[in-house]
């Protein structure tokens, strides 16, 4: 009676691990993991020269000639029993809660969907000669068998270390990796790994190359707005502990039980045991802070797990599910959606699972729900929606930073924000196109760009017309929406009669401050009649009218003079997103401000 069943795969497994659903990129950036996590752990055994690690792909030509990808570390390099193990799918030693390989499978897969035969050779500070394993599929699968010989081969100096991935027979999937895709590939790995290039002493250079770490173009922590009374800087370091908890290295599981200091770790569920149990930190470490530029996509946080990148541009911070629906909201930008949004941020969440192909994280995981209810709360961000359903005032980073630098409307200090003269409107606005072009001088790392001087010098300059505008039109008078105080007139408030008073020679009548009573009847056209071309825009009065109290968008108002009529009586046109109407208000021309009537949908 037979009393025991191999269970070792065929050969063919390995092969099928070619299969799996990796783009070109994290083919690579799995092998390229495997080399840092050997470097990071030759530092903190007291290495202090320069750790390197070398790809190279080859051109069309080259591939057709049957030339390899080459992946080179000077690293620690392995002893046999590491490389075989390293080697073998499906073991790790890798602990990961502290090391970027994951689940033993990254090296088999990667090699597998590339080429068809993989050499590694590797070796130790001291040792006289390299060590080596050839993989070849073919070979492996007509002779059934996962043994294979240990190869060896001299080398020049002794003192040299590191290890050596050649991957040949290579599939047309990476046939023009060399060529079209090598600007992706090099803009890819250097995101993913920009944090742990900063901050270790590690150079990788992909076909000669030297990858150029990403970086945020933020305010220096130095700027700041005031909201209620309170400072907030455009920069918020973070360092949040969530406690301790217990996780099995053997299981990859972390334990509900609770961390009592000087008592036995709990016995994991899984594997039965308390040998691979221990207590470990949930650390949230990293920062939020404020772009200066605003972007329809390129804002939001992003996650890293021990250095390497996970999730760029995550947006999950800026949503609150609402008890009632169940549903998320969207609650950042709301109130700047022509411009995008421009809070961003980078967060060190080592504890937090992520999926295997490590360009996501496990949003169900408890460990996020808790890292989520730290950084933004349970509460929503909009104070106004947050007082309606009884929270209290939402203190967290993302809150913060939403009560600081939510709107983009008002140049100036106050908002942070660069601004712009439009001479048409004899008005100064707040511009975001000066902000964006500088943004990719800054991106090209000219050094001109690097601080945010310029985007200050933009800030000042409105402030220093806006004190020029009130001494013009009298010290402390308060107003919002200042006009150039270099008006050909010299009054900065040109062209607005007096309540009652006749209107202008030019026919435009300016919005002032303070409330007007103003007479006003609605009808409504189709946006096709040819009797609109008789209209002439006022690109002053145009614009979006809003309450700001309310934290809801505005109403977006054209407004435009009707040459046909007498007394020149301005029309305003409303814009709405959901019909082929407009709405057109008429007015007498004696009122002096125009106001919006206010309709249902819109607050």
């Amino acid at each position: 009676m037979t009393t025991s069943i191999n269970l070792t795969p065929n050969p063919r497994i390995l092969q099928m691990l070619g299969q799996i659903e990796f783009e070109n990129w994290q083919c690579i950036a799995e092998l390229v993991d495997n080399s840092i996590d050997a470097l990071l752990k030759d530092f903190n055994n007291g290495r202090t020269d320069r750790g390197e690690i070398r790809v190279s792909i080859p051109t069309f030509t080259q591939y057709t000639e049957g030339s390899p990808i080459t992946i080179w570390d000077n690293g620690p390099g392995m002893n046999i029993n590491q490389l075989e193990n390293a080697l073998k799918a499906g073991y790790s030693s890798n602990d990961p809660t502290s090391n970027l390989g994951l689940f033993g499978m990254g090296f088999n897969i990667s090699t597998a969907r590339i080429g068809d035969r993989t050499s590694v050779f590797t070796s130790q500070k001291g040792e006289p000669n390299e060590i080596g394993i050839e993989i070849d599929f073919q070979d492996m699968i007509l002779n059934n068998s996962y043994d294979r010989p240990v190869l060896s081969k001299h080398k020049d100096n002794s003192y040299i270390s590191g290890t050596t991935i050649k991957i040949y027979k290579l599939k047309e999937r990476v046939s023009h990796l060399g060529q079209q895709g090598i600007s992706s590939l090099k803009k890819q790995l250097s995101k993913v790994y920009s944090k742990l290039i900063r901050d270790y002493n590690i150079e990788i250079y992909v076909n000669g190359d030297k990858l150029v770490p990403n970086k945020k173009c933020i305010w220096s922590p130095e700027r700041y707005v005031i909201r209620n009374h309170e400072k907030i800087p455009a920069y918020l370091e973070v360092n949040e502990n969530l406690g301790d908890m217990y996780f099995c290295s053997c299981c990859w599981n972390w334990l509900d039980a609770p961390v009592i200091e000087g008592l036995t770790p709990p016995i994991c569920k899984i594997c039965e045991t308390s040998d691979f149990v221990s207590a470990r930190e949930r650390i949230i470490s990293g920062w939020l802070g404020i772009q200066r530029y605003y972007d329809k996509d390129d804002y939001g946080v992003d996650f890293y797990r021990n250095g390497r990148l996970i999730v760029a541009n995550d947006k999950s911070l800026f949503y609150w599910k609402n008890p009632e629906t169940g549903e998320p909201e969207i609650e950042y930008p709301v109130d700047a959606l022509h411009f995008g949004g421009r809070i961003v941020g980078e967060l060190e969440t080592n504890f937090v699972k992520v999926t295997y192909t490590k360009d996501s994280i496990e949003k169900m995981d408890k460990h996020w729900d808790a890292l989520t209810k730290k950084i933004r709360g349970e509460a929503p961000i909009r104070p106004n929606i947050a007082q309606d359903f009884g929270y209290p005032k939402n203190g967290t980073y993302t809150a913060r930073l939403f009560g600081g630098y939510r709107k983009a409307n008002k140049p100036g200090r106050e908002d942070l924000l660069p601004g712009k003269y439009n001479s048409s409107r004899n008005k100064w606005e707040a511009d975001n196109v000066q902000p964006k072009a500088w943004a990719e001088l800054f991106y090209k790392g000219e050094s001109e760009y690097q601080d945010d001087h310029k985007w200050w010098d933009l800030v000042e300059q409105v402030e220093e017309n806006r004190r020029s505008s009130n001494i013009a039109a009298g010290e402390g008078s308060g107003e919002e929406d200042f006009l150039n105080p270099n008006f050909p007139s010299g009054d900065s408030r040109t062209n607005v009669p007096p309540i009652g008073g006749e209107p202008p020679i030019s026919g435009i009548q300016r919005p002032l401050t303070g409330d007007a009573e103003v007479a006003v009847t609605s009808v409504v056209i189709d946006t096709e009649e040819d009797s609109l071309i008789s209209y002439v825009k006022d690109e002053y009065l145009s614009g979006v009218y809003k309450v700001d109290e309310l934290g809801e968008d505005g109403i977006v108002l054209d407004v435009f003079i009707n040459n046909s009529l007498t007394q020149e009586k301005p029309l305003i046109i409303e814009k709405l997103s959901y019909s082929n109407t407009r709405h057109i208000i008429t007015r007498t021309p004696t009122c002096s401000r125009v106001l919006p009537t206010p309709l249902k949908n819109t607050y």
